[in-house]
């Protein structure tokens, strides 16, 4: 007789999945996922006198982010001996306490595991999780009318914050991943209505996650996530895969460029070079991954610069946009820079240049944002429509 549908989902948990995983893995819909969860987290924890010979407990708490394991040994095992019998994911999971006791039928053995944390996790953990995932196949190039006009459409998509905690208890990160996908959709379909779209520019980076694996800023400064470090970069990277996997069925081309945030840049950087190693066998996918400040990219006649915003003020950047991209300046009749990090709008026109401060894709807010009154600007995802022969002629929002 077959695993049930909870012990099958018990067995997954250990791979520390989105419930949206869970469902596909085992054929049912999510809210069904979320019923079982529910019926796990309630289950008590099996007492230890109750294990006979030979037999197994295995029992996963969510709240509390550890598993305890429970077996009546012929022996005396040694740690190992319990990670390997329990199948534990080391690169998740470590021994925090083992209970070893003699008894008239053999060892009794209680041991409790606890998820790594920030302190635990260290840029070779990170670095097996990225040699870990499998290329993406190829995607099968769209049809598009190609008698409209020729376009490319710009996402500068800045300060998701996707794995932020949220004081208001909205703390649904599926549901952030939903909101962002769905924006993404809706802006595409109405481009396409009217435009060729020859390719998309989508940005990475640009605290895209909340904190680096410290669970602090770059700089230092402490945050607080929803999620372990690991569950949040696995589960993220899902969810950008996901969303690369539907420009490409929509568009003929697709540009990710890494822009440094000043909460991510090192694990932003990780992420593009997973999402770089998943889709290396299609050809119609560039990634830039470069850990520069300022990135470029020429479209038609159309100068680009990206740039998150922490630092350098729009004059500033529109001082050094002629200089570092000289090489193409005078071939181009148009010119724009994107950047974000302040969480609202603005738009300026800097001699010629047109600068976007695009707002914050965020819905979390802080303790601090609370303290600050940073409460009140909504996110928003922005894109912008770049002709190929007249330069921006749309600009389209969805509300998060």
């Amino acid at each position: 007789m077959g695993l049930s549908k909870l012990e099958q989902l018990r067995n997954l948990m250990t791979q520390k999945k989105s419930k949206r995983y869970y469902a596909k893995r085992l054929g049912i819909s999510e809210n069904e996922v979320q019923e079982l969860l529910d019926g796990i987290k309630k289950k008590q924890t099996p007492e230890v006198q109750s294990v006979e010979e030979g037999e197994v407990t295995f029992e996963q708490n969510l709240e509390k982010n550890e598993i305890k394991v429970c077996k009546l040994w012929t022996f005396a095992p040694k740690p190992e001996d319990v990670i390997k019998e329990h199948n534990i994911d080391e690169n998740r999971w470590k021994l925090a306490q083992i209970w070893i006791k003699q008894t008239s039928k053999g060892y009794l053995t209680s041991a409790a595991f606890t998820s790594k944390q920030a302190s635990d996790f260290t840029q070779e953990d990170a670095l097996k999780i990225i040699k870990s995932v499998q290329p993406v196949p190829k995607k099968i190039k769209p049809q598009q009318n190609k008698f409209l006009p020729k376009a490319a459409l710009i996402l500068p998509k800045q300060d998701a914050h996707l794995d932020k905690f949220d004081i208001d208890g909205n703390n649904d990160i599926e549901k952030r991943f939903t909101d962002i996908e769905n924006s993404i959709f809706k802006i595409l379909a109405k481009a396409k209505l009217s435009n060729h779209i020859e390719k998309v520019t989508y940005i990475v980076g640009s605290d895209q996650f909340n904190s680096e694996w410290t669970q602090a800023t770059t700089k230092g400064t402490p945050q607080k996530n929803i999620l372990t470090y690991e569950e949040g970069f696995s589960r993220i990277v899902e969810h950008e895969a996901g969303i690369l996997d539907l420009l490409l069925e929509s568009v003929d081309k697709v540009d990710v460029i890494f822009v440094p945030g000043n909460h991510d840049h090192h694990v932003g950087w990780h992420l593009i070079h997973c999402l770089q190693g998943m889709f290396r066998k299609n050809d119609r996918i560039s990634f830039d991954i470069a850990p520069k400040n300022r990135k470029y990219e020429k479209y038609s006649k159309t100068a680009i610069m990206f740039n998150h915003g922490d630092v350098l003020k729009g004059k500033d950047l529109a001082h050094r946009f002629p200089m570092e991209f000289r090489e193409n300046w005078s071939q181009c009749e148009n010119f724009y820079i994107f950047t974000g990090d302040k969480h609202h709008e603005v738009s300026q026109d800097i001699h010629g240049i047109k600068f976007f401060q695009v707002p914050a894709l965020s819905t979390a807010k802080s303790f601090w944002d609370d303290k600050n009154g940073y409460t009140c600007t909504k996110a928003e995802m922005t894109g912008f429509l770049i002709t190929a022969e007249n330069g921006m002629t749309d600009i389209y929002k969805e509300m998060l």
